[in-house]
């Protein structure tokens, strides 16, 4: 039967400590099965000895109690009695509450979290409408990155991921085979990817662009856009193979390149130019005649296919507009082959006489998947 007034689980902790062996001094160590305790406070020991019960006549520092007087190796110590929950190696069971835990107290050192049969280590759970999640903070605890579960409304089943076992390589994306398991692959679908950009800020008589080899495929789009000369200068192109520090020298008759394109005039008249029209004595020209700054100018493309190829003739398609200096408007189209099977590395625009004023050159790669 239980006390009146409180029962006998009010008390959260009692220990009995070891007897004390006085020697006639005044300070004595607090044991529990020889190992060293420390009371809460001194209102927390009952100390009997000879018989008759201490109180209000010692006091406790760390693990030892310190009587006010000297006790005589005469004396007999009866039993040492803690209550309360004290600083204790091992607290009795469910004796700890979040209360007595401190914020920020629990370091990694005092984690070891396991995942086994039983599930996961780690569980961010949710509450009233917000899905559970997990922030990682910066070096300073200012910024974080969360990642959150989804809404339970988005859910028809449990989701787990597994990740990669590597880092991947750059420019490579995270993929799933749809059983959750994740890795690194390269970005497929094929399209254009952009290399560089020369915009035309300042008269200039080139514009080179290099690195056309196998490492960024062979295959290329050039886009230019209203390119304009300080005289009536056409574009010429010209290509560098290999590593050869010198262009190519392209010239009428050899058959190196071959192109036949069609001219719409859209305020009079249209036909077609004859075969080899872009043979040049050193270089191809797709354009005789631009015109004279913003009386004249040029916009389009030009396709490139296998140019880092070392085993095979190259293929160019094309086609710009052409606003005339004299009036009219062309539209021409192409295309053609260069005879070599050497791999080009790179390409340079000319004009036939002056300089660009004004306009710009994109190039693009053309990814093969």
């Amino acid at each position: 039967m239980s006390y009146l007034g409180r029962s006998v689980d009010a008390i959260s902790n009692v220990e009995k400590l070891d007897n004390i062996t006085f020697n006639g001094g005044a300070t004595y160590a607090l044991t529990k099965s020889s190992a060293a305790f420390t009371p809460a406070g001194k209102n927390n020991i009952l100390i009997s000895v000879s018989g008759v019960v201490q109180q209000g006549n010692f006091s406790v520092s760390g693990s030892n109690i310190v009587f006010d007087s000297a006790v005589a190796g005469t004396e007999t110590c009866d039993f040492i009695m803690h209550y309360g929950t004290g600083l204790i190696t091992t607290p009795a069971d469910d004796t700890v509450s979040t209360a007595k835990i401190q914020n920020d107290a629990v370091t990694k050192d005092k984690t070891n979290l396991i995942t086994d049969s039983n599930g996961a280590s780690v569980e961010a759970k949710g509450s009233s409408g917000y899905q559970g999640a997990v922030r990682y903070n910066c070096e300073n605890n200012s910024h974080y990155t969360e990642l959150k579960s989804a809404a339970h409304g988005s859910y028809s089943g449990n989701l787990s991921f597994t990740l990669p076992s590597s880092t991947g390589t750059n420019g490579q994306f995270l993929q799933t085979n749809g059983s959750g398991v994740l890795s690194f692959a390269d970005a497929g679908g094929g399209g254009l990817e952009f290399i560089t950009k020369n915009t035309i800020s300042s008269s200039t008589n080139t514009i080179e662009f290099t690195g056309l080899n196998s490492t960024n495929g062979g295959s290329f789009r050039v886009i230019y856009n209203r390119l304009q000369t300080d005289t009536s200068g056409g574009v010429n192109l010209r290509f560098q193979v290999g590593d050869s520090s010198n262009y190519r020298t392209e010239s009428a008759g050899q058959g190196v390149y071959h192109a036949s394109h069609s001219y719409n005039q859209l305020d009079s008249s249209s036909g077609s130019y004859p075969g080899n029209e872009w043979e040049r004595s050193t270089s191809f020209r797709f354009c005789d005649s631009i015109g004279n700054n913003t009386s004249g100018e040029i916009g389009g493309y030009l396709d490139f296919w296998g140019l880092a190829d070392s085993s095979t003739n190259k293929w160019v398609t094309f086609g710009f507009a052409h606003k005339r200096a004299a009036g009219g408007f062309y539209v021409k189209t192409g295309g053609g082959w260069i005879n070599t099977d050497a791999a080009m590395t790179k390409l340079k625009f000319t004009t036939s006489s002056g300089n660009y004023t004004g306009g710009e050159f994109i190039i693009y790669r053309y990814k093969e998947s």
